[in-house]
């Protein structure tokens, strides 16, 4: 298995849980052959009813079990199935024992932990009674005790189950709860973003209306210049709390994405599983009556083979790179080798630890394809000429049950790795896309303020600049001016309210208007063109254009004339505004606000803003497509 699995797709998913539902539905047909293969033909007939009646509901508890849900009626359905296997146990004999394992992992889905434990306890020593009554386990060609081969096997075929199932149930829960994690990342970042930002602004804002609040009271020279200078101590506070708004936030705590992480005990259950696989050979070859020299030899080439196979897979499972990984199987192989020859066929099972190092540690595919391939053929062909005894049937069904039983154990032991690797880089790419969500978060929100609050502080120092001109030639118009920079002020605490929230939407038409006058106050002459577009999108952008693109050309330049223009054709609609007082170079701020807010503003409504400066004159335009699917979207 090699690639990237730096994702895991809804196709994977449905692949996966098709691949855990059709290993159910194989193993009952194993079972169904072995009945049919050492029994009659109504203990086969029986075996095919009953294995309909257990597998039923058993494949509707896991498939809800994958889901991350309760299965529905699970209690029934368990109900049915345990009377199912008992009727068959008595119908059929110990040949049935070994559809025990089905029924445990059912009650494990289906009941609580503490129920579950005694039902799967209760199952396990009814299946070694079971082994006793007529029929015959039918323990092909190994000198194991029935009762110590159908516990294995139990604990052996549950725990197959069991890690297969836990393992896509992760990857469909975290799968389904990385948008709920993206979303909660984003809340955090504005929540954070939103508390510096207030605390920021709050004082200076408060000042700046107890000072326009005194100069409309008493419209002095002194009580203006302190307007105006107030307000441009506010709009220094805006710029610092943009600014520090840019900088990363802690990242989240571990219980925050919780809901993004796999089980906690996920990985020690899965290599207490592996661990249970692997044990196979050793249970088997210790079960036949060996000498203590014998056992010790056994044991020694256990876990020799097992040890580089758990480094293989634990390197795997962690996505690391094993140095020399085609050296790694050699030992395993080597150890199915030698115990081939020493203890014969019952040592064959080591062989699925040889296949499976060979798929975890060789990186060349074609090489560990046909290794791991030739390691299970010669187990499927040792079955065959062990204990093929002249009847072709019984050949095709230990052929059948061999083939079956080595590729279930070898993909348990090299899927496990694999997808807890997946689920661990599934994991990493989710806390970084949450990551560059909440930067967007805190550039979206900064932007807003920047283009917002910036506008309208910067129009509070105009317009209380011209009030303290005008005081001692025209104290009317003078009050007037005062009397709009008292509104102004007043209104900035609602308006920051509603820049934080995200409420505030901006009209094209409103702001053009808006943007006259301040040019007006400024002494700027000013040349609106301006119509309005049924496309509420490019409306709002083209707004954002004009209020930050007007708010430059007061605060920037030297400007003594300036339009704003759009037009319109069949495909695209552009704004331009040009002013005649640019400076010689224009560097865009990099802090996500002015310019490049705005460019990523219309490049996210599908266009392009271009800036430039030529002959003194600086101009900004937007050109955006009159896309089919925004029409549509707005006028629905």
């Amino acid at each position: 298995m090699t690639g990237s699995t730096r994702g895991i797709s809804p196709a994977a998913l449905r692949l996966w849980r098709g691949a855990v539902l059709a290993l159910q539905i194989i193993l009952g047909a194993v079972e169904v052959a072995r009945v049919w293969e050492f029994g009659t033909l109504s203990y086969a007939l029986a075996a095919i009813l009953a294995a309909t009646v257990v597998l039923t509901p058993h494949l509707a508890h896991i498939e809800a079990a994958m889901r991350g849900s309760r299965p529905r009626h699970g209690h029934i359905g368990l109900a049915i199935m345990i009377a199912a296997t008992i009727g068959a146990t008595v119908w059929i004999g110990s040949m049935w024992v070994f559809l025990y394992a089905p029924v445990a992992v059912s009650a494990v889905i289906v009941l609580r932990a503490r129920w579950s434990v005694g039902v799967v306890g209760a199952l396990g020593i009814g299946a070694v009674a079971a082994s006793f009554l007529p029929g015959g386990v039918a323990v092909a060609g190994t000198d194991l005790s029935p009762a110590w081969y159908v516990l294995y096997s139990f604990v052996f075929q549950g725990v197959i189950i069991a890690m297969a199932v836990g393992l896509v149930a992760a990857a469909d829960r975290m799968h389904r709860t990385a948008p709920t994690l993206l979303d909660a990342r984003a809340r955090r970042e504005r929540a954070i973003v939103t508390a510096r930002i207030d605390t920021a602004l709050v004082g200076p804002l408060d000042d700046l209306v107890e000072a326009t609040r005194s100069a409309v009271v008493h419209p002095d020279e002194d009580r203006v210049s302190t307007v105006v200078d107030v307000a441009d101590s506010a709009l220094h506070a805006m710029r610092r709390a943009v600014s520090h708004s840019h900088h990363r936030t802690p990242p989240p705590r571990a219980d925050e994405l919780s809901a993004l992480a796999a089980p906690s005990r996920l990985p020690l259950a899965i290599a207490a599983g592996w661990f249970v696989v692997a044990l196979c050979p050793l249970i088997t070859v210790l079960g036949n009556g060996l000498t203590p020299a014998e056992g010790c030899a056994a044991a020694l080439l256990w876990i020799t083979a097992v040890v580089p196979a758990g480094w293989a897979a634990l390197h795997i499972a962690r996505s690391r790179t094993l140095r020399l990984g085609f050296l790694v199987p050699l030992v395993p192989v080597t150890a199915f080798v030698a115990g081939l020859v020493l203890f014969g066929p019952d040592w064959m099972s080591l062989g699925w630890v040889a296949a499976a190092t060979c798929l975890l540690s060789i990186r060349h595919r074609a090489l560990r394809v046909v290794l791991a391939g030739s390691i299970v053929a010669w187990i499927t062909v040792d079955y065959l000429l062990s204990w093929f005894g002249g009847d072709p049937a019984l050949g095709a069904f230990l052929v059948f049950y061999g083939l079956v039983l080595t590729l279930e154990a070898v993909l348990a032991l090299t899927g496990a790795p694999w997808l807890v690797r997946a689920l661990d880089e599934f994991r990493t790419v989710q806390n970084e896309i949450a990551s560059v969500s909440g930067d967007e978060e805190r550039l979206e929100v900064s932007s807003r303020l920047h283009d917002l609050l910036g506008q309208t502080l910067t129009a509070i120092s105009l317009k209380g600049d011209l009030a303290r001109r005008l005081l001692t030639r025209d104290a009317q118009r003078a009050r007037a001016e005062l009397a709009e920079v008292a509104e102004l002020a007043m209104s900035q605490h609602a308006e920051l309210e509603r820049v934080l929230r995200g409420e505030l939407t901006l009209r094209l038409g409103d702001e053009a208007a808006r943007a006259g006058h301040l040019l007006e106050a400024a002494d700027i002459r000013s040349t609106i063109d301006v119509r309005a577009t049924e496309n509420v999108a490019i409306d709002t952008v083209g707004a954002w254009v004009v209020r930050e693109s007007v708010t430059n050309i007061l605060r920037h330049s030297c400007a003594t004339s300036a339009s704003i223009r759009t037009t319109q054709d069949a495909d695209h609609w552009s704004l331009t505004i040009r002013n005649d007082g640019a400076p010689a170079e224009v560097t865009p701020s990099g802090d996500g606000s002015g310019l490049l807010g705005l460019g990523r503003r219309v490049t996210a409504a599908g266009g392009t803003l271009r800036t430039g400066t030529e002959r003194g004159a600086f101009t900004v335009v937007a050109r955006i497509p009159m896309r089919s699917d925004l029409w549509k979207s707005d006028r629905s």
